[in-house]
């Protein structure tokens, strides 16, 4: 599918607007608060990024918004940040009616395609208000985790009822039907997965007592559906089934976090094929570029490239892998000039002919400052060789920054301020930083020896450090 961008000129029309395939959504919007009503679709599991589809809203309220579409879609409607989930088909023709001071309460829809909107509407009313999200933490705070298990089940079987009533008096499709069961059964299974941690929130307190049979749930669970790959609650949901039974897989023994995402990359196999395989492959290739070391992953992206038949999902794998794939082991570093805590310019090429330890932090984050103690002896145990420790925050005031140096009575000279621009600077994006603390281990030469280095205080991190003296 194309990429279409809303704009505010009025109707947006995709080229080729009459083409085989075009969705048109009219509507009428009492009290409208905006110029513009969209419809957002999700481009890949894998990103946040949408294809947006605008239409102006006139001085009356109404409104038309087309585009071309290939498969049934789950989609949302926004207007004034209000907003509704809605399911798509090819060829739909929807008429919309919403009130804006109601918006939940009073948005309905006719033409082709309201059979399956109506439906939503209405389930979406019964179990996904704020009346019955409460309910759901009562049930969390008050019930034993085997009657927490009942009650969920039984929730799941009133949605189906909802569903079997509904589809027998109305002429919804294979694939609607197909997308609600998924839909059923990803709210279903969530619950019961989250259910453990959802309680020590609730009630402030540690994991309740689960009976043994408690997990049973997950070998009922149909996850490899093409059709439910579209719902975030899926793909969250296949990750999260993904782990648990890795983490049963692997008990027992020591395991090197760093080889989890291309492991669980072979191991999703053994459950899942076609999209629901290749969406969680691809997104334990993405994982695996930010929390660990990208290298580890080069035999699983080259296979992955070779194998996934969606162009779309191979193009974002592609992306995120060839980004990370420039601050690999084996690469040479990208050079930097940054300013230290004394208002000098330090580059990266100023330090070669030296070991660097990388050490991307905040002074708001808490993992970090935790590290600074087991930091300190690390330099102090390489004091007299070539290794030097460079600190470069992604704090964006400079004026916290340099207070929080000068109150630890810190060395400024290798404390670095990343720009002032936080996680979204030329740094942090060449280095493919999404989150602190994150460590890179440079040698000599100026070539990364490891892109995921240890933290200062695990194990092994003096003999990778010394192995870099040695290269």
């Amino acid at each position: 599918m194309s990429k279409i961008i809303a704009f505010f000129a009025g109707l947006l029309i995709c080229c080729g607007a009459f083409a085989q395939n075009m969705v048109t959504i009219r509507g009428q919007l009492e009290n409208a608060k905006g110029k513009l009503a969209s419809i957002d679709i999700q481009k890949v599991p894998f990103t946040e990024e949408l294809d947006s589809y605008a239409g102006f809203v006139n001085d009356d309220g109404s409104f038309v918004i087309q585009f071309a579409l290939e498969k049934p879609v789950v989609a949302v409607f926004y207007h004034a940040n209000n907003f509704a989930e809605v399911y798509i088909q090819p060829n739909d023709e929807m008429y919309i009616y919403a009130d804006i001071k109601r918006f939940s309460e009073s948005i309905k829809f006719t033409g082709n395609g309201d059979v399956h909107n109506n439906f939503l509407t209405k389930y979406n009313r019964t179990f996904s208000t704020a009346v019955a999200q409460q309910k759901a933490r009562e049930r969390i705070k008050n019930l034993t985790s085997a009657e927490y298990k009942d009650a969920t089940n039984c929730e799941r079987d009133d949605k189906l009822k909802m569903l079997t009533d509904y589809k027998h008096e109305n002429p919804v499709t294979e694939t609607f039907k197909e997308f609600m069961y998924a839909k059923i059964d990803c709210e279903w299974a969530t619950d019961l997965m989250d259910y453990p941690f959802a309680y020590t929130m609730v009630t402030d307190s540690d994991f309740p007592d689960l009976p043994p049979d408690y997990y049973d749930f997950l070998d009922d669970i149909k996850l490899d559906n093409d059709i439910a790959v579209s719902l975030p609650m899926y793909s969250e949901l296949l990750l999260k089934f993904i782990s648990k039974k890795f983490r049963a897989y692997v008990s027992g023994g020591s395991y090197d976090s760093d080889k989890q995402y291309v492991d669980k990359y072979e191991f999703a196999k053994k459950y899942f094929k076609n999209k629901p395989l290749y969406y969680a492959q691809g997104q334990y290739i993405i994982d695996g570029t930010i929390y660990s070391k990208v290298e580890y992953l080069r035999d699983a992206y080259a296979e992955y490239m070779a194998s996934c038949p969606y162009e779309d999902y191979k193009k974002v794998v592609k992306e995120k892998f060839e980004k990370a794939s420039a601050t690999g082991a084996d690469v040479a570093a990208p050079d930097f000039q940054l300013v230290n805590a004394e208002g000098q310019q330090v580059t990266l090429q100023d330090l070669k002919g030296k070991v660097v330890y990388l050490d991307f932090w905040a002074t708001w984050c808490g993992p970090c400052l935790k590290e600074m103690p087991a930091s300190q002896q690390l330099k102090n145990h390489f004091a007299n060789k070539d290794v030097e420790f460079v600190y470069v925050s992604v704090d964006e005031d400079a004026n916290k920054w340099r207070s929080f140096i000068e109150e630890k009575a810190w060395d400024k000279k290798y404390h670095l301020l990343n720009d002032g621009l936080g996680l979204n600077s030329p740094v942090t994006n060449t280095y493919n930083i999404k989150g602190v603390p994150k460590y890179v281990i440079i040698d000599k030469n100026g070539i990364i020896r490891d892109s995921n280095a240890k933290r200062p205080s695990e194990m092994g991190v003096i003999r990778d450090i010394e192995g870099a003296l040695r290269k």
